[in-house]
This record gives structure tokens, C-alpha cells and sequence, in this order.
């Protein structure tokens, strides 16, 4: 097949001081078996040589490669930046410091094209170093949105829907941009109403993405003030997108989801944030009080023994002992939060 039959598939990279880690995230996406592939990287103020590495890969092969430079504003924004730049009926996103397999595009729009599907999830890899951790999703291709609810509870449940990186999108089913007013959950908001749009979608059991697993003290092991009351607004989104695709209110297969992120918030703020110890037990009596959080942990069904634990905690209102938990947690792994 010529490549010009090809539907073109813009490959966006957020870009922040990933100079040492850039060139083998673009040279993944520029060795893809598919040959209609564009790079757009989007230099989001990077303080480091991310720049001069954005051009040099330019210059290298300026046909398949974009570059934006624009003022630091976050993720979403370099990302939204990019869709506006590419030129392309397909899209794909890729974070500057992880890189995907040579057959990636080509599997997922393979994929796409068998089944005329409005998007394409694959597994990926969790890489530490030389180790890495496989993520298989369920093999799954539906006919219509309500189909997809048994898959939908593995995939949120597997940790396969909140990232765009791992999915094959059409560029004209994206009909609202990434909030760039969220700086936590955005992605998962962005799928929310990609998928809304959906008419059908594909799971591939393939591991075409390879997730750098963050060193500790980066953003994804940071206490953020805002945790708490993210992590609630997310899961009630999450439950209407649930009740009115799948017209259910049983929201007992994507429950177990909320405890465990309830149980990494108070692990955050108990080993992670710097807030005095005071501080931290009455932000721990706030969530025991909440009556949404009430609600779903009195209730759900738990396979993690660590999160039973800490819920029967929550249930018996024993903030001091919660607090030694995870302080003993901490001391026990070195501050690791996940």
C-alpha cells in the first residue's frame, strides 16, 4: 500500500526540561512500520535544552516534524496547541519522557480500520530501568456504547482509560478540548467526552506504550492541596458518564476505583506533605466526614488488602490510627507513595 493511502496520524508530544529523554521518545515515533506519521512537539517553556533538541530533530527531517514553541502553561494547553498545529485525521499522544514500539501506529490503525472503530486502547508497559511491569487490557470491540460497559469497568479499573497516550483517536470525534483550568484529572475529563462521542470503540491486548514509571519526588508522587476534592468531582463525573452511557446506576464496578484513590490521597498527605501533624488529622477527619466518601466506602467491595484496611479505618473514624498507618508505610518504603 502506498503511504499516500494512508490516513495521516499526528503523533503529539508535550515537551517540559525532557532534554535527556526527548530524542528517544521522537526517534520511537519516527521509526514507526506506518509511514504517515507527523511529530509535533510543543516546547512549553522549557528552562533546559529541550528546544535546541525540538530543532535539531526538526532539521534532521523537517517533512515529518513540527515544532512550537510557546510560553510554559501546562499540559494541557502544549497538548491542545498541538491538535490545532497538526494536520492529520488521526491522533496520538505521547509524553516527551516515554516512548512507544516501532508497530504502534500501525497495529492501532489497523485496528481502526477493521472495525471502522472512533478510537483504538492498547496495554502498555510500566518500565523501570531495565524491568518492566506488562499492562494487558481486555481484547474488546463493540458495536455501540452501551456494549461497552463490562469493558469500561476493566479498563478504569485496570488503569487503561485515564491516559490519552495509549489510544488511537479520529481528530474529528474531538469536540471539546483538554480543560486547561484542570491541572489534576484532565485526561480522564478529555476520554470522558471523547468517548461520549464514540460509536465504536476497540480494546487491542497488544503492549505498544512504554510508561517511564515516574522517580520518586516526581508530580505524580507530590501532595497537592487540591487532591482531595479533585479525586471526588473526577469519580462524580465518572458516574454520570457511566449512568447515562450505560443507562445504570450500579456503580459497584467502578467504586473500588475511588477507595484506592482515597487511600493515596491520605497516603500523600500523610507522607508527602509538609503540613504540620495537626494540619494533616483534621484534613483526615474532613474526608471520614464527607458524606460521598461515606457513601461508596461504607459500601464497596475491595480486593487490595491495604485499602480494606485503611477503609475500616475510614468506617470506624479512627483518624490518629489512619495517620500511624501510613506513617509507619512511609518509614517502612522511603517515602514511596505508589
Amino acid at each position: 500500500m502506498k503511504t499516500s493511502t494512508k490516513p495521516k496520524v499526528s503523533v503529539i508530544v508535550p515537551v517540559y526540561n525532557s532534554e535527556k529523554t526527548l530524542k528517544r521518545c521522537a526517534e520511537s515515533i519516527l521509526s514507526q512500520s506506518y509511514g504517515n506519521v507527523e511529530v509535533v512537539l510543543v516546547n512549553d517553556g522549557s528552562t533546559d535544552g529541550s528546544l535546541k533538541v525540538c530543532e535539531a530533530l526538526k532539521l534532521a527531517d523537517e517533512r515529518r516534524v513540527k515544532v512550537l514553541n510557546k510560553e510554559n502553561n501546562g499540559v494541557s494547553s502544549a497538548r491542545n496547541a498541538g491538535i490545532n498545529a497538526s494536520n492529520s485525521e488521526l491522533i496520538q499522544f505521547l509524553d516527551a519522557d516515554d516512548y512507544i514500539n516501532s508497530d504502534m501506529t500501525q497495529i492501532l490503525t489497523d485496528e481502526m480500520a477493521k472495525n471502522n472503530a472512533d478510537v483504538v486502547v492498547c496495554g502498555y508497559n510500566r518500565v523501570n530501568g531495565s524491568s518492566a511491569i506488562k499492562k494487558t487490557p481486555p481484547r474488546f470491540c463493540d458495536q455501540s456504547l452501551t456494549e461497552f460497559k463490562s469493558c469500561f469497568e476493566a479498563l478504569y479499573k485496570g488503569a487503561f482509560f485515564n491516559s490519552p497516550c495509549n489510544k488511537l483517536y479520529r481528530r474529528d470525534k474531538i469536540t471539546a478540548p483538554f480543560d486547561e483550568t484542570c491541572t489534576l484529572g484532565e485526561d480522564l475529563l478529555f476520554n470522558l467526552c471523547y468517548f461520549s462521542n464514540c460509536g465504536k470503540i476497540s480494546v487491542v491486548k497488544d503492549k505498544l506504550y512504554n510508561y517511564s514509571v515516574s522517580a520518586p519526588g516526581s508530580l505524580s508522587d507530590q501532595y497537592n492541596d487540591s487532591l482531595f476534592d479533585t479525586e471526588i468531582m473526577l469519580h462524580k463525573k465518572v458516574q454520570e458518564f457511566f449512568k447515562k452511557s450505560f443507562n445504570s446506576e450500579d456503580f459497584s464496578g467502578i467504586n473500588e476505583v475511588f477507595a484506592k484513590e482515597i487511600y493515596y490521597y491520605l497516603k500523600k498527605l500523610v507522607i508527602v506533605s509538609a503540613e504540620e501533624k495537626g494540619v494533616k488529622l483534621r484534613k483526615i477527619d474532613d474526608c471520614l466526614e464527607n458524606d460521598f466518601v461515606k457513601n461508596i466506602l461504607y459500601n464497596v467491595k475491595l480486593s487490595d488488602s491495604q485499602v480494606k484496611i485503611v477503609c475500616e479505618l475510614i468506617k470506624r473514624k479512627r483518624k490518629k490510627a489512619i495517620y500511624l498507618f501510613f506513617k509507619l508505610k512511609g518509614l517502612l518504603n522511603s517515602g514511596a507513595v505508589h
